[in-house]
């Protein structure tokens, strides 16, 4: 029986569903679920909220306890690996977050390629860099899992998460144009969570989407 390692944040947990009006939880296994239905033995250490980092760390731990046959990595948000409240010091343009999002990204993939395993890559919720490409270890099987489950819409250069309300538009007009200008991907982003493909809980792939992901793998590794 071949055996695959899952790292991630909440999206490489499957499809979520609301459980009451603040909370939600894992209603189906999603790209686990398949595969274990495959006859493949699935350990999965992806958690919701995590980083790119703490989902690195996460796997690398597991590689101390097991060999693994694959890995498969889902990308969360670079910007998650920031302390929020630093926004309105860090940045005053647009251009500046692109440029921390992809040093992020490339932070998170030399981590990643150091594991000197050879690891399947998923772009979740961010789309993968093209400089995974520069790393011998990475495979980048799937650009954007956004973009494979839903081919009309493009993925945000950006993936808003709570920490866009942690820019002060007020303070000056730099960081209104900056907000103004996430807002742009924001709205991408709205777009696609009301795919029914994202149902039930509107923040996540549900299992059909998890469906198409696990043909894409399952083709790559046959």
């Amino acid at each position: 029986m071949k055996t695959i390692l899952i790292g991630g944040d909440s999206w490489g947990c499957g499809e979520w569903t609301w459980l009451s009006k603040r909370k939600y939880g894992v209603s189906h296994k999603g790209l686990e679920q398949y595969l274990v239905d495959d006859g493949f033995s699935v350990v999965n250490s992806a958690q919701g909220g995590s980083s790119n980092s703490q989902s690195i760390e996460r796997v690398a731990q597991q590689l101390k306890l097991n060999n693994y046959d694959h890995i498969v990595w889902f990308q969360s948000d670079p910007l998650r690996d920031l302390k929020y409240t630093t926004f309105n010091s860090l940045f005053t343009s647009y251009q500046q977050v692109l440029d921390c999002h992809n040093e992020l990204l490339n932070s998170s993939y030399e981590q990643l390629n150091q594991l000197g395993n050879k690891v399947i890559c998923v772009g979740g919720c961010s789309k993968l860099d093209p400089d995974i490409r520069n790393y011998n270890n990475l495979i980048p099987l799937v650009d954007s899992m956004i973009e494979l489950i839903i081919p009309h819409i493009t993925a945000p250069n950006i993936w808003c998460n709570d920490w866009l309300h942690y820019i002060d538009a007020n303070t000056n007009k730099s960081l209104k144009r900056l907000f103004d200008r996430l807002l742009v991907d924001k709205k991408i982003q709205e777009q696609i969570t009301a795919e029914p493909i994202m149902n039930p809980c509107g923040y996540h792939p549900n299992r059909d989407g998890h469906r198409v992901l696990y043909d894409t793998i399952k083709e790559f590794l046959t």
